[in-house]
């Protein structure tokens, strides 16, 4: 999953009313607003409990998936632990095990790869590993 984080007061559906799950995250134990089309059931974009001021908008759901530059000061990457054997991790970005907010609020512990780095169950259970003994 990706997803692209906007300032809440500066987001507006152009047509539609989307229908919504309420889902509790794993993470932080807050109420994540899932919002999807009734018709097809895409996902759209979500609400968050924990961060009020913020949508976060399924980049698969843009016209032009292109309209920005993906570079490591505007870009994260979240869930190592749980990304997809095959995934590609780019150089020069943040990773995180998990999300970039620790449940108390604080800014997790981020890697950065020297070279595009293939996902591998090795590197998953490494990133699991962390993650257990925080």
């Amino acid at each position: 999953m990706i997803e692209t984080l906007f300032d809440k007061n500066r987001f507006h559906l152009l047509r539609g009313t989307p229908r919504v799950f309420g889902h509790v995250s794993e993470g932080s134990g807050k109420l994540v607003h899932i919002h999807f089309c009734g018709t097809c059931g895409t996902k759209t974009h979500m609400l968050f409990e924990r961060f009020p001021s913020s949508v976060g908008v399924y980049s698969g759901t843009f016209d032009n998936k292109d309209w920005f530059e993906r570079r490591p000061d505007n870009n994260l990457h979240f869930y190592l632990s749980s990304a997809p054997v095959g995934t590609v991790v780019p150089a020069g970005h943040r990773v995180f095990d998990a999300h970039y907010w620790e449940s108390d609020g604080v800014i997790a512990e981020a890697q950065v790869f020297d070279t595009h780095t293939l996902v591998t169950e090795q590197l998953k259970a490494a990133s699991q590993g962390r993650l257990r003994d925080r």
